[in-house]
This record gives C-alpha cells, structure tokens and sequence, in this order.
C-alpha cells in the first residue's frame, strides 16, 4: 500500500548511473583521488578526502568525477556483504573519481533527494530487490540494469528533506560513537604494547625482572567435542562456539550453543579460569586467537573446532593476565610463526606449549590486568551504546521510509 501523496517509481526516473572505470595505478596522465571499495567499509557517507592518496590515471573527462550530491554503489567484490552498499558524497570540492569496482548514481533533485534515497538503498524492501535482481542471495555483481529496475516509494520533496535530516541527526550520533570506540580500540592497543613487553612499566615495580616461562609447565591442554554430527546441535547442554573464543578474549556464557551429550559420553567439561584456543583458520593471522573463561559455568562443553588450555596452578600467571597476554603482540607474532598449512592454516598443540612467555610478578600481573580490564569496559560501554542507537535508528527508518510514521513538514 502507497502512503498517501507518495509515488512509486523507478530508479531509472530519477536518476542516472555510470560505471566507475578500470585504469591502472601510475598509468600516468593527471593525478586524482579515487574512491574504491575500501572506503565501503565504515561509513555511509563522505565529506574529507584527505585520507585518499591522489594517483595518476591518464585523462579523465567531466563525467569521471564526483559532483556534490552523488550516490556510489559497489558493483562487484569478492565479500558479498559488501555488494549494493551505498555511499553519500553531500559535498565535493575537489576532483575525485571512482573506481571500477563502483557505479555511481545522479539524481535528479525534482523527484528524489540523494541523501533520501541513500537511506532508503538500505532498507529491506530495496536490499530485497537487488538480490532477487542478482539471481538470488549469493549476488556476485551489481549492475546498471539491476539499479535502475529497482522500484521506491517516495514522498513529495518536503517530507522527504525532513526525513532526511532527521535520520541525518542520528547518523552523526552514530559516527561520533564509532570515533570514540576507535580511539578507545587504539589507545587499548597502545597500552598493551607498553605494558605487556615491559616497556612501560608501572609506579613500585621498576627494578623486578620478569621471568621466563614454557606453557608446557603451566598447564595442560584438552580437546573439544568429538564424535558429533549435525544432528546433535539446536538442544540439550550449553557449549562454547568458535566465535565465541575467535571474536572475544573473555567468555560470555550467555552467548552458548546447545548440543546433545549423551549419558555416560566422554566429553571435557570445561571450567572456570580455562583458556581456549582457535585450531585454524583460513590466514595464519587468525589462528590461535584465545579467550579465557572467568565466570563459574555449570556443565558446559568446548567446539571441536577450538582446544582448551587449563593451568596447573595461579603461582606464575594469574587467569586476568593470562586474557591479556596470549592475545599481545609479541604472543600472536609467536603464534603466526606456528601456523602451518597452505589453503587452511592449523595449530599444533604440541608446539604451543613449547613458546615461551615473558612474565612480571603477580602483583604487577595484577594492576597490568586491571588497568586493560578498565580499558576493555569503556570499549564494551561503547558498543553497547553503538547498537542501542544503530536499533533506535533502524526502528525510525522503518517507520519513517515507510509512511507509517509521517512528519510534520
């Protein structure tokens, strides 16, 4: 149902496409900055070119640049995520082209305002069509034809404009979030490169040394689930997932799986304080990622895909050190030189527990841990914060783009 004194058209009424071009780096000619697939990545729109380097790419005529009001589409990537996305450019000064890789879309600013449509590209009904316009799900490319079959509902320009300044409001609230986070993410990064290499050390411990110790004579490792079948997964006992210990380097239980044990089946339980390991993946970069379990669990199980690591005793390396220091810089160098494989990289248990680590006291342990646990919290508190208002903003655009909420003009 069309809202009342909205139209139903067609991308192609209102507005215009080009493909981005194919040139190489250094082709020689005039020097530009190119916006590409990268720049997908993080943000919605783009008003600062200055963090794209100008290359050379032989002569470009008037309609290879960005103008003030454009829309950019990925056309074609090897993530799929990334295809159809869109990106507003609300002010261009200066000469920017587009890559290969993207089309970009004019509008035109008697029926439909680009910084409208940029939010309306990613709404369901829309995202919707592009897919079953690609042939399905696993689109691989985006077209021109593809763009311009796409049918919207848009109000008279008025109510568009309003909807757009609306939802403008919180897409800054949202950016200033994400730059928070990421000068959290980087100022923890910095820490952990001071304080777990010993180059910073903190106030009553500058004369301790730290000491040398093998991960074989702290702990013991043990295996995943075995034995088990699709089937067996969706109910019964809580287990920990893959993700779970690639994506976090603390445990939350309340993200557990359930799979089925049987009685009497021999499985290892694990328990509090255990630290876990990713067994592969598909770069060396990401194998071995741990995460430690801090909280007391009932029964509760391991994926095959991850093996535990359980100390022997807390004399040389407390658990809250032990979430920091695997995941450090120089523990994950260690880690990327263990990696073997070609297409699928794997880590041998036996050989990580012949690394070594570099340890303080348990008392400098102690305060390292709790000021990267303080760190690790403003972190948490801001991505908490960034999807409460990605799900407020996401809510108002389906009432807002849809007419089910209307705005006073």
């Amino acid at each position: 149902m069309v809202p009342e004194g909205w139209k139903k058209r067609r991308l192609s009424d209102v507005a215009t496409f080009r493909n981005g071009l194919n040139f190489l780096k250094d082709s020689g000619g005039q020097k530009v900055r190119v916006v590409g697939i990268p720049h997908f990545w993080r943000c919605h729109s783009m008003t600062s070119f200055g963090a794209i380097e100008p290359i050379a790419v032989g002569r470009l005529g008037e309609d290879d640049f960005l103008r003030s009001g454009d829309l950019l589409f990925v056309r074609s990537n090897g993530n799929k995520d990334l295809i159809g996305r869109c990106m507003y450019f609300p002010l261009v000064e200066e000469p920017v082209s587009f890559s290969g890789f993207t089309i970009r879309g004019r509008f035109n600013g008697d029926a439909a305002l680009p910084e409208y449509v940029a939010s309306l590209m990613r709404t369901r009904p829309v995202t919707d069509q592009i897919s079953r316009g690609g042939g399905g799900t696993n689109i691989s490319n985006l077209s021109q034809a593809i763009l311009s079959s796409i049918i919207v509902c848009l109000p008279p320009l008025p109510e568009q404009k309003k909807i757009a300044e609306i939802l403008s409001t919180w897409d800054k609230a949202i950016e200033t979030t994400e730059k928070l986070l990421a000068n959290a993410e980087a100022q923890k990064r910095a820490l952990m490169q001071q304080l777990l290499t010993g180059k910073r050390r903190l106030k009553g411990f500058e004369g301790s040394e730290w000491h040398q110790q093998t991960l074989g004579n702290l702990g013991e490792t043990y295996g995943g689930l075995t034995g088990k079948s699709k089937e067996d997964f969706g109910s019964g006992a809580p287990y920990i997932t893959y993700m779970m210990v690639f994506g976090n380097s603390a445990i939350d239980l309340n993200k557990v799986e359930h799979v089925q044990i049987n009685v009497n089946e021999r499985q290892h339980r694990v328990l509090k304080n255990d630290i876990f390991f990713t067994t592969s993946s598909e770069t060396p970069d990401e194998v071995g990622m741990s995460s430690i379990l801090l909280d007391e669990p009932n029964e509760c199980y391991l994926n095959s895909f991850c093996f535990g690591y359980r100390l022997h005793n807390y004399d040389a390396l407390i658990p809250a050190f032990a979430r920091h220091i695997f995941r450090g810089s120089v523990f994950r160098k260690d880690i990327r030189k263990l990696a073997q494989g070609a297409t699928r990289y794997n880590l041998s248990k036996r050989e990580l527990m012949k690394l070594k680590i570099q340890l303080p006291s348990l008392q400098e342990q102690k305060q390292i841990s709790d000021i990267l646990d303080t760190a690790n919290d403003q972190i948490g508190g801001l991505n908490k914060h960034l999807a409460q208002i990605k799900k407020q903003k996401n809510a108002l655009v389906q009432q807002l783009l849809t007419g089910k909420r209307r705005v006073t003009v």
